[in-house]
């Protein structure tokens, strides 16, 4: 039997992606340092995320699967300095939850 996969804890006033009519985007590229990885490398990690209703990170985590789990933490340092449009919900801005799949890659 397969084990059934973590889910992410809940944080109540946090809209999910299905919730809104525009999830939060990154105005750019989400904050990432692949100089830290090996050369010739790649990680791909699921990332739970959680955003204010102003457009900033609120906290994240990596999947409990996600590994190698110190070069991601290393590569993701800043990721919560990601600035990020805020989702919207009839026409406001509200807090939302995102899962986001992220490969870094270093040539």
């Amino acid at each position: 039997m397969a084990e059934a996969a973590s889910a992410p804890p809940v944080l109540d006033g946090y809209f999910s992606f299905d919730e809104v009519d525009r999830p939060a985007k990154p105005l750019g590229d989400w904050l990432v340092h692949p100089e830290t990885l090996p050369r010739l490398s790649s990680v791909r990690a699921e990332i739970w995320v959680w955003i204010s209703a102003t457009g900033q990170i609120d906290r994240w985590e990596l999947a409990p699967d996600a590994q190698p789990r110190d070069l991601l933490m290393r590569a993701l340092s800043e990721f919560d300095l990601t600035q990020l449009r805020p989702a919207m919900r009839n026409n406001l801005a509200v807090p939302n939850f995102r899962r986001i799949e992220i490969v870094i890659s270093r040539d």
